[in-house]
């Protein structure tokens, strides 16, 4: 199971304290398929939505991270905020797409150049711009961060007829990005790859991946990083071109945006996980929230973490190991994981953050603090972000993602 997603922390055993009990995505009718048993299994417990509990030897340690025996109730089509209707059409679900692919993450600390976001201590995404390389306050930059070794180059759609120069263009700015010895991952999110698949030759594929380095003393390592939001975008062409590209040593993966009313349901996001693995693409990342397309869609009507839990349910039952995303959130001030490194917390206007009274939902960023940020920028100001520190940890305000139900939130 994934923490704090497909699974949890229920509470301690009162007869044992030695064991706990965890929730797993697991159910009696799955076993059942497998052995023709119905029998119930040792030291479980069976949950109001069919899941299983099992008893396991763990010391927990923090008492705060034990969320109690939550039945999933979300149902598809069937919750009053759901968007209403069915899914959206052609057009809607290409601006959808090209939302994704409009440029890159916010940076989270100032940068000398507007081509360059920094998004971690150790990442940076660049906007490859028509015939421009990078400037030179770039280029200063990112020789004087040498904790940076992750670099995403954003290449936009400009057609079919333009991926030949833009090959050109990905590979003197790759190049440039070679000569530092601290760079050791460039991963190319490039949309005419997915628009164009046919138009992606056996000669392109070849320079792209002449651009890594295997070298052990120096390495380089060329990647493709792809953005979908149903299966039936992913075609036989995507996949020929993702084998040439691995059999040349580059890896693709895949992230995909939770968008209210498209994809938000387990049997899409299972499929979805099947058709990547069928065409030899990585399935890297699934955003519940935070997106710039999420905080747009989403916004009226907000996914549910009953709905991403019972995501990650049941990719966990039917799905290989290898088609196991990650479950993230984004936020202005980096990445975090769904569940595991951040929370969703309630504040009220005890906080001083609503005058009509209302409750407002908040993320809490565990794995940041305000030294994390001046470390890359002396004149960071969290106040400019829309985020403050309560407690000594990180707060930020949270558009479209909602809780349902009794699932544990922080309450403040």
């Amino acid at each position: 199971m994934e923490w704090h997603t497909s699974g949890w922390a229920v509470a301690k055993d009162k007869l044992d304290p030695d064991h706990i009990w965890i929730r797993t995505p697991y159910t009696r009718a799955y076993f059942n398929s497998v052995t023709g048993e119905d029998t119930p299994l040792h030291d479980s417990v069976e949950n109001e939505d069919g899941t299983l509990n099992v008893k396991c030897l763990i010391d927990m340690g923090d008492k705060n991270l034990f969320k109690g025996n939550h039945a999933l109730t979300w149902v598809p089509g069937n919750r009053p905020g759901q968007r209403p209707g069915q899914q959206p059409g052609p057009e809607a679900l290409q601006r959808i797409r090209e939302s994704l692919f409009s440029g890159s993450t916010s940076s989270i600390v100032n940068t000398p150049s507007p081509a360059i976001a920094r998004v971690h201590k150790t990442r940076v995404e660049l906007v490859l711009t028509p015939d421009k390389g990078l400037d030179t306050a770039a280029i200063s930059y990112l020789l004087e961060n040498l904790e940076i070794t992750d670099v995403i180059l954003h290449v936009p759609d400009k057609g079919v007829s333009a991926i030949v120069s833009q090959v050109d263009r990905i590979c003197k700015i790759a190049t440039s990005l070679g000569g530092m010895d601290h760079i050791a991952c460039i991963r190319i999110r490039w949309q005419a790859f997915q628009t164009y698949p046919k138009a992606i030759t056996r000669e392109l594929i070849n320079t792209l991946a002449g651009l890594a380095n295997f070298s052990i003393g120096d390495p380089l390592k060329i990647e493709m990083e792809t953005w979908w939001m149903l299966p039936g975008e992913i075609l036989p062409e995507h996949g020929k071109v993702v084998g040439q590209l691995s059999r040349r040593g580059v890896q693709t993966y895949a992230n995909l945006a939770l968008v209210s009313g498209v994809n938000e349901d387990p049997e899409i996001i299972s499929e979805m996980a099947h058709s990547l693995r069928r065409a030899g693409i990585d399935f890297h990342h699934v955003y519940a929230a935070g997106l710039a397309v999420q905080n747009r869609f989403n916004r009226e009507y907000p996914i549910e973490i009953d709905q991403v839990l019972a995501i990650a349910s049941h990719v966990r039952k039917v799905c290989s190991g290898r088609e196991i995303p990650l479950y993230m959130i984004q936020t202005p001030l980096g990445e975090v994981d769904f569940g595991l490194t951040s929370s969703l917390v309630r504040r009220s206007n005890s906080h001083g953050e609503n005058a009509n009274g209302e409750e407002k939902n908040f993320l809490q960023l565990d794995p940041y603090d305000i030294s994390y940020f001046r470390a890359m920028d002396p004149g960071f100001i969290l106040a400019k972000t829309g985020a403050r520190e309560v407690n000594g940890v990180i707060e930020i305000p949270m558009t479209g993602l909602v809780k349902p139900g009794d699932f544990p939130y922080l309450e403040i």
